[in-house]
């Protein structure tokens, strides 16, 4: 190219063997991609404002984003033919602005290897680093694929129709008005996701939460699944507007802290919690537990737990446990309380409630500090 706007076309099945250098002035390149041709093209803008802009696709393809260390960057489009893997790779530098237009069922954000990136995502459009922005559409998945030390930043709305992900980087919120929609929200790995003052805001049929690194607080929009937690090595705090349940085993050491603004809770699978649990729920609370159980606050109309092993109840409202083993009820509590414990029984912290009802039906009932009932005992 020269001094002036220069406009470059790459049609479908076209392939450039060199560079396309564009020169002065603003230019740009149009890129036309069906997974039928294997190839690529590479296009460094120059001085001037230069954008690329890439279309077709088709709805089994995929997409690699790469940056690379000399502040370039490509965009990978793959599709399986029969037993062959077709890729079409554009390449660019010195370039302001991509436009990713190509139908895909996945769109996956790769960081650079052994360094700390950030991540910005706003408004179907992300950004590594200072490299150039790239604009999406027709995405039906997106995974970020990071690693330990980098950051992925929400700073607008993000709106995906199947699945958002995000391995291992740290996840933050830029404020109130970022969000996270998609069908399902899968976080993997993760050095934390959000904090107790900026939650991440997301809106979504299904969560999951896989091996994250340290802590997790999420605020959901409206009903939630969770679709599994697995092995956290920190607290997982989950606010929502709605209903939550949960639709796979709960797996986690660490201490669990849902709440249900305006719904239930109910998490009746076969789940491993031995850290603290404490649920608020507008309506009734039930927790299936397949382990040892420690309570933290539990508000709910009604509550029903169903453990093995001891229960420790350390701060609850308003409670009914049903089916425990060797139940431990500690701490203090309001409203009526009633304990039905499959083995013994034992209080060793005050009890205070509206009416209190403790019953072992395979051993003896201990108290081991005050029990203070308004009503009954």
């Amino acid at each position: 190219g020269g001094s002036d706007e220069d406009h470059f076309t790459v049609t479908t099945s076209g392939s450039v063997a060199g560079e396309i250098r564009a020169g002065a002035g603003n230019d740009d390149l149009a890129v036309s991609v069906d997974g039928t041709t294997v190839g690529q093209v590479a296009f460094v803008g120059g001085v001037g404002n230069d954008d690329i802009l890439i279309s077709g696709g088709a709805s089994a393809m995929t997409v690699d984003y790469q940056a690379d260390t000399e502040g370039g960057a490509s965009l990978s489009y793959s599709l399986q033919a029969d037993t062959s893997l077709v890729t079409y790779t554009v390449n660019y530098a010195d370039v302001e602005a991509i436009d990713d237009d190509v139908v895909a069922a996945r769109l996956t954000i790769n960081d650079l290897d052994a360094q700390n990136d950030a991540i910005a995502l706003v408004n179907d459009s992300f950004q590594v680093n200072a490299l150039a922005p790239v604009s999406y559409t027709n995405k039906d998945s997106v995974v970020i694929a990071g690693e330990s030390g980098d950051e992925v930043t929400v700073q607008g709305l993000v709106q995906v129709n199947n699945r958002f992900e995000v391995v291992s980087a740290g996840v933050t919120a830029f404020d109130n008005n970022a969000q996270v929609q998609a069908a399902q929200i899968r976080f993997n790995g993760n050095a934390h996701i959000g904090a107790a003052d900026a939650r991440v805001r997301i809106n979504t049929d299904s969560l999951q939460l896989q091996n994250i690194q340290g802590a997790a607080y999420l605020l959901e929009a409206n009903d939630v699944n969770i679709a599994g937690i697995t092995n956290p090595s920190g607290r997982v705090d989950i606010v929502a507007n709605g209903d939550i349940a949960d639709t796979a085993t709960l797996s986690s050491t660490q201490a669990l802290v849902l709440q249900s603004v305006n719904g239930a809770i109910t998490l009746d699978n076969t789940n491993s919690l031995t850290g603290e649990v404490s649920l608020s729920a507008a309506t009734d609370v039930t927790l299936a537990n397949s382990a040892s159980t420690v309570l933290g606050d539990i508000t709910a109309q009604n509550f029903s737990l169903s453990a093995a092993g001891s229960l420790v109840i350390q701060d609850a409202s308003s409670a009914t446990v049903v089916d425990v083993n060797d139940l431990i009820v500690q701490g203090n509590l309001s409203n009526g309380f009633t304990v039905t414990a499959g083995g013994a029984l034992a209080t060793n912290g005050a009890v205070s409630a509206t009416d209190v009802s403790l019953t072992a039906n395979g051993g003896t009932v201990t108290v081991n500090n005050n029990i203070t009932a308004e009503n009954s005992v």
